[in-house]
């Protein structure tokens, strides 16, 4: 006999995120109330790794059933893409130190690549179907100068302590506002509701790695200490940003489009194998 969920598909990876996401917010908020707390620290670091991949199976079922390719060309790889990467780089930055040094430049340096390879993805996602005429016109690049001028400061306020990584942080930097930007390109051009979850996420990204940036460089690596609530809105942020960012993207390609495929549950049990 097979076991049904509950819940449809769709409801079930959401609640598995949700709840996943949900712990590790609170291990993070233990980490920053209590210090180095071991309780907090095991909750938040062995959740983490199990988040994008979560994200990952609710674009699944969001995706699956639907026309190969949704308005304007949209197809989910190069968000699969943008959430591997971002895997990537929360398994690099959550590494003890005694790794992370062993990597060459470091295990920050590989983990701010492999963010950066993600907001190139979630570009491709913005602009698709968006010709060059359209996100270079003059009323809309005048949206840009908020981006530059925020951009600015923030590399401003970090320059004095970034030492061998203020090329890097620049360059990342730049597609940190660029995916702002191609995020506001795609809201200006449709005007949708889902479109506007798209650049609100882009925006949360943008404050969590800026929330990241100064808690590593300024408190830590300057002051020798954290940054209050770092960890905790670092996380709130970035995890927000992430399945705003995914969840706008299909909702804006597919719009009311029905699935094709039948649901099925997440969880299945062969009424042979259970005989």
């Amino acid at each position: 006999m097979s076991f049904q969920s509950p819940l449809a598909p769709r409801s079930t990876a959401r609640v598995m995120f949700l709840v996943m996401a949900a712990l590790n917010v609170a291990g993070s908020l233990c980490m920053d109330l209590a210090g180095p707390d071991v309780v907090g620290r095991v909750l938040s670091q062995s959740t983490k790794p199990f988040l994008m991949p979560l994200l990952a199976l609710c674009l699944y079922v969001e995706t699956r059933g639907r026309p190969e390719a949704g308005a304007d060309g949209f197809r989910p790889q190069s968000l699969y893409l943008a959430l591997l990467f971002g895997w990537v780089g929360d398994v690099l930055l959550m590494l003890p130190d005694r790794l992370a040094s062993r990597l060459p430049l470091g295990a920050f340096a590989w983990g701010t690549g492999a963010f950066f390879l993600g907001h190139l993805c979630y570009i491709h996602v913005f602009l698709r179907g968006l010709t060059a005429a359209e996100v270079l016109r003059p009323s809309r690049l005048m949206y840009a100068l908020p981006l530059l001028v925020y951009g600015y400061v923030l590399f401003l306020a970090l320059d004095g302590f970034l030492g061998p990584m203020a090329l890097p942080v620049a360059v990342y930097t730049g597609a940190l506002l660029a995916n702002g930007f191609a995020a506001y390109s795609r809201w200006s051009a449709h005007r949708a509701l889902p479109a506007s979850w798209c650049l609100l996420g882009a925006l949360l990204f943008m404050q969590s790695d800026s929330i990241l940036a100064v808690n590593q460089f300024i408190f830590v690596q300057g002051q020798s200490r954290p940054m209050p609530l770092a960890n905790f809105a670092i996380m709130v942020t970035y995890l927000l940003g992430q399945f705003l960012l995914v969840h706008g993207s299909v909702l804006e390609a597919y719009g009311g489009t029905p699935a094709t495929a039948a649901p099925q549950p997440l969880l299945a049990g062969s009424a042979a194998s259970r005989s």
